[in-house]
């Protein structure tokens, strides 16, 4: 596999995504291209399209053996934090122009990044070209974690403040301060670090208000915070 430069022949349009009975189906518009690679991967994690492809190469797999592999799921990089996925052009047109990631292939605690890229298969030479991207943002979408903390509240006899107690579970790779509480009426917010997750966190606010738990800017296209239970 040959990783070119930028063409702008070979670069995914309208590029969207929507989840489905928990499978992710893609759709796209493009000028050319023979194949769609589409790389779903930690989106915590930049992935090296040139080291992926060494990598491939190292264990033996060359364009003819990929081609020839059966299933859409290709292959999964040595630390298992990558998967790519390989669709034909004729099978994508013949799916109205869509493709499908089984949920199967979907872990539930990952905040995924959905990458495609195009490649033109050269028959004579036996060789994929696969086009890289000018702007990330064009050719990638992010699948965030859902988060459903839990947040009860408990009032002291004859106090102005009551206890809440809030409870945010367990994330794999949790990067400091990407959640934090907000208390009402404070105007600073308050991160949270990997050490309080999966564990009751008590706070002491006053009496009328109340705790929400947010997403840290930078992070949000990681994670999103669902209604507290």
């Amino acid at each position: 596999m040959r990783i070119r430069d930028h063409d702008k022949d070979y670069q995914v349009k309208d590029y969207s995504m929507k989840r489905a009975g928990g499978e992710i189906v893609l759709k796209w518009k493009y000028s050319r291209g023979s194949h769609f690679f589409v790389l779903l991967y930690d989106g915590r994690k930049e992935v090296d399209l040139q080291k992926l492809a060494q990598e491939m190469e190292d264990k033996g797999l060359d364009d003819r053996t990929l081609l020839q592999k059966g299933g859409h799921h290709i292959y999964t990089t040595s630390d298992e934090k990558a998967k790519l996925f390989l669709f034909r052009e004729r099978e994508f047109v013949q799916n109205g122009e869509s493709c499908t990631i089984p949920g199967g292939e979907i872990k539930h605690a990952i905040p995924y990044g959905v990458s495609v890229f195009i490649g033109e298969y050269d028959k004579e030479e036996w060789v994929m070209h696969l086009y890289q991207v000018k702007d990330p943002e064009i050719n990638t979408k992010f699948v965030p974690v859902k988060l459903e903390p839990k947040i009860e509240y408990k009032n002291k006899l004859f106090a102005k403040e009551k206890l809440c107690i809030l409870h945010v579970p367990y994330l794999q790779d949790y990067m400091d301060g990407a959640l934090q509480y907000h208390v009402d009426g404070v105007r600073m917010t308050y991160p949270l670090p990997a050490s309080c997750l999966d564990k009751n966190l008590y706070i002491e606010i006053p009496k009328d208000a109340s705790v929400v738990l947010r997403v840290a800017d930078q992070y949000k296209k990681y994670y999103r915070v669902e209604a507290a239970q």
